[in-house]
């Protein structure tokens, strides 16, 4: 055979082979010369899209054998091996999450959703389920061009994204996807929801103007109302206007004494107060367990309650409270800790000092404290509560030798109840 003969046969034989392998599941037949020939026998043409044409179904690429009736589907899908198969062609087709609805509407076969169909011939479909080397397998974009319509049963699947329709030819059982278009059903629950907001927003208008209608009648009624009133305080207005000149007397007067009430209330007031903050501590501790004292930086979360007093008529303040480090880090190291303040009070904030004993739960690792805080009111409430936020600083006194290891800080807020 010449170098010529062979470059032409070659590509007709390589056509046929794809046409073969591309048969999903159907047997067809040959035409006439090499490649003519190879695609007569396998009933496929190749288009000058990616659509090919099938002529046969059946035979080995077949999913079962023929499918006399409704019950006989029943039967063959219930079989484990044939439900494996089903779900593996749903996969590969990317529709794993309607296996289950596709699964159950073959396996009830009901005939009021399996309905009989004649599939057209020169009609197209999706993809349909093959046997490809014994393995369940899909091909696309197929146009039946058989001698006569294909006898299946017919049912959709709507998963409010899309309504796919399925056939089930009966001579082979090899599931078809006809067609994958956008959600019927949602459409429809669409437009009804559409028609249902349409006739609320009637409702509504026929409210609003039925509202508009009262409140025109009330407001005439109103001015009625208004005019006879005024009509009457002008014939009056010379007697009123005595007793209101006696009724701004006494109230007068009963504000000056509610004012000179507050003010000496404000001079004895003892305000409460409640702290949440967040920080750290540096500290050489006695662990129980541990050969030797060593140091330590814990993550704390504070809270502090007390009284805050006021000293005298000036702007100064003490305030004792007590509270407790929660250690973030080894809860067994938080601390119980109580202290004296001394603030300063501005109009808006604080400056202060104060001294307290920390950790005191803990009696191997109980320390003198001396502490520097500072706050800013941030909100200030109609029955004069206010919102403060604070930063505290403290040192423990029993290791001023190591203070690099021996400190603590925190910010958060303090709310003042007065």
């Amino acid at each position: 055979m010449t170098h010529s003969t062979m470059r032409l046969i070659l590509p007709r034989i390589g056509t046929a082979a794809l046409a073969l392998v591309l048969c999903s599941g159907f047997q067809t037949t040959a035409v006439a010369d090499e490649a003519g020939q190879a695609r007569q026998r396998t009933g496929q043409t190749m288009n000058t899209d990616t659509t090919r044409t099938a002529t046969r179904l059946g035979g080995a690429r077949a999913m079962t054998r023929p499918l006399k009736d409704l019950p006989a589907l029943k039967k063959w899908i219930a079989r484990p091996r044939a439900q494996k198969d089903l779900a593996a062609v749903m996969d590969k087709a990317g529709l794993t999450s309607v296996i289950p609805q596709v699964t159950k509407i073959m396996t009830d076969a009901d005939p009021a959703v399996m309905k009989e169909i004649q599939f057209p011939v020169g009609n197209t479909y999706d993809w349909m389920a093959l046997r490809n080397g014994g393995k369940a397998d899909i091909v696309r974009n197929i146009r039946w061009g058989g001698k006569k319509p294909i006898d299946a049963w017919q049912f959709i699947v709507d998963d409010m994204d899309k309504t796919y329709t399925f056939m089930v030819p009966r001579i082979c059982g090899n599931l078809t996807l006809i067609t994958a278009e956008p959600s019927r059903e949602k459409a429809r629950l669409d437009a009804e929801k559409a028609e249902r907001d349409r006739i609320e927003r009637e409702r509504l208008e026929r409210e609003r103007a039925e509202a508009e209608r009262l409140a025109k009648a009330k407001a005439d009624a109103d001015r009625l109302a208004r005019e006879k009133a005024e009509a009457e305080r002008l014939a009056k207005e010379k007697a009123d206007a005595e007793a209101a000149r006696l009724e701004a007397e006494r109230a007068a007067a009963a504000k000056a004494a509610e004012d000179a009430r507050l003010a000496k209330l404000a001079k004895e007031k003892v305000d409460f107060f409640i702290d949440g903050t967040f920080g750290k501590q540096r500290r050489l501790l006695e662990i129980d367990g541990a050969p030797s004292i060593a140091g330590y930086c814990d993550k704390l979360f504070g809270l502090k309650a007390g009284v805050d007093v006021r000293v005298g008529d000036g702007p100064w303040r003490i305030a004792p409270g007590v509270g407790v480090a929660l250690n973030l880090d080894e809860s067994d190291r938080t601390s119980i800790f109580a202290e004296v303040e001394a603030n300063r009070w501005f109009d808006k904030g604080f400056v202060g000092f104060g001294v307290g004993v920390w950790d005191f739960n803990h009696s191997d690792n109980v320390a003198p404290t001396l502490l520097f805080h500072f706050g800013r009111e941030v909100y200030r409430a109609a029955n004069e509560n206010k919102l403060l936020l604070i930063g505290e600083g403290r040192l423990f006194m029993n290791d001023l030798d190591e203070i690099d290891n021996a400190y603590q800080f925190w910010g958060g807020v303090r709310y003042v109840i007065r």
